[in-house]
């Protein structure tokens, strides 16, 4: 009757364990925290995760890095079988002469002898017991290997984020300057009509030409500067800007 208690009690402990609420400390699950980078398999979150997926596709740098993964793989498949080199093995056919004194010492009179076959297998444990160790050292490359892929899919995606940032910055800069030079031009032409009336001094219509050509040269710099962030993001991304800012369109919120 004992036996059966001691029987019995796991399956008891189990049944608890599935009449315990769901709440439980060890029943819960927390989802895993979200990567900074979309796998490349994976549709980019939005825009700004698709500008760095197309950096790490067209990055020379990060294609060589990954292609030094894959060579690290087929190393690590190489050391598996590099054991078999301990095993070898030989067949060859041994004298007459030596077969006789070897094997059959007492051969009777006039009977015929055929060649021996003389085979073997050495074993050098040298490579069986230090493959495995190679093995090892070869996965922490790979470790080795993969946390340089992963440090510069951080560095890309800094890089290719900081200088969209910059562009849109400068968008928005021009967004402003060409405000100030609309004000500065309607200034402008407004003293010209009074300077022309003899209803204000050359100093005031002066002061508006002046505002008028800076605001001017601050509207180009701004079209600079949107030119150079062009340039920034292109040499990150491989493509030109205007073949890429098309598909922005696809990443806007559904209403």
């Amino acid at each position: 009757m004992t036996h059966a208690k001691f029987f019995y009690a796991p399956f008891a402990a189990l049944f608890l364990l599935f009449l315990l609420p769901p709440d439980t400390a060890f029943c819960q699950k927390t989802d895993a925290p979200q990567t900074l980078t979309t796998p490349l398999d994976q549709r980019p979150r939005d825009f700004e995760d698709y500008l760095v997926q197309l950096a790490f596709r067209n990055n020379p740098n990060f294609t060589a890095l990954n292609a030094g993964v894959d060579v690290v793989d087929a190393q690590i498949k190489a050391a598996k079988i590099n054991w078999v080199n301990g095993f070898s093995g030989n067949v060859g056919l041994a004298p007459r002469d030596s077969f006789i004194i070897a094997q059959i010492p007492s051969l009777p009179p006039g009977q015929r002898v055929y060649p021996g076959v003389n085979y073997g297998i050495g074993i050098n444990l040298g490579p069986i017991f230090t493959n495995r160790a190679k093995v090892n050292i070869i996965k922490q490359e790979r470790v080795i290997a993969e946390a340089e892929v992963t440090k510069m899919q951080y560095e890309i995606r800094a890089a290719v984020l900081t200088r969209y940032r910059k562009y849109l910055l400068a968008v928005e800069v021009l967004t402003a300057r060409l405000q100030a030079l609309e004000t500065a031009t309607t200034n402008k032409e407004l003293l010209t009509e009074l300077f022309n009336s003899n209803k204000t001094d050359f100093e005031d219509l002066n002061r508006a030409e002046s505002s008028y050509f800076a605001a001017l040269e601050a509207k180009m710099m701004a079209e600079a500067e949107i030119g150079i962030a062009k340039i920034a993001i292109e040499e990150m991304i491989g493509i030109r800007w205007d073949e890429v800012e098309k598909y922005k369109v696809n990443f806007l919120p559904k209403k």
